[in-house]
């Protein structure tokens, strides 16, 4: 049995249906501690505590994800993010991946797949940095 994942994972997705997928999704892979938003100024203005990693949407409902990613990177530096999107523009990809983005991960039937590796990838190099502290 897998030992859960218990780092703090947000999702800033606006289409319901796919953010709560997602979300089951990694819950049915061990993953518990995730908080799952819809619209960009409700995250923006509840965001209390730094997530471990945010997975950010490119259109949202008032803006895009990298408009997101500029105001909250003023708040939180440090943020670790995957860009998961249905944009196959390699502008926006290079943009998402310059602004530190861990992956750009394009919405596709390989998206879970890939989003799942990536955490675990995450996951691994997260446990080993807090074992070395």
């Amino acid at each position: 049995m897998q030992m859960s994942n218990n780092f703090k994972i947000v999702i800033l997705e606006d289409d319901t249906f796919f953010g709560n997928l997602l979300k089951n999704y990694l819950m049915s892979n061990d993953y518990e501690n995730i908080e799952l938003y819809h619209d960009e100024d409700v995250f923006l203005s509840s965001i209390k505590k730094e997530p471990t990693l945010l997975i950010l949407d490119h259109h949202l409902i008032h803006s895009t994800g990298l408009d997101v990613l500029e105001k909250i990177k003023e708040k939180i530096p440090s943020l670790q993010f995957i860009y998961l999107s249905g944009q196959e523009y390699s502008h926006i990809a290079i943009k998402a991946l310059r602004l530190g983005a861990l992956e750009y991960i394009e919405k596709d039937r390989n998206s879970f797949i890939n989003l799942k590796r990536t955490l675990d990838e995450f996951s691994q190099t997260n446990k080993s940095s807090q074992l070395m502290n």
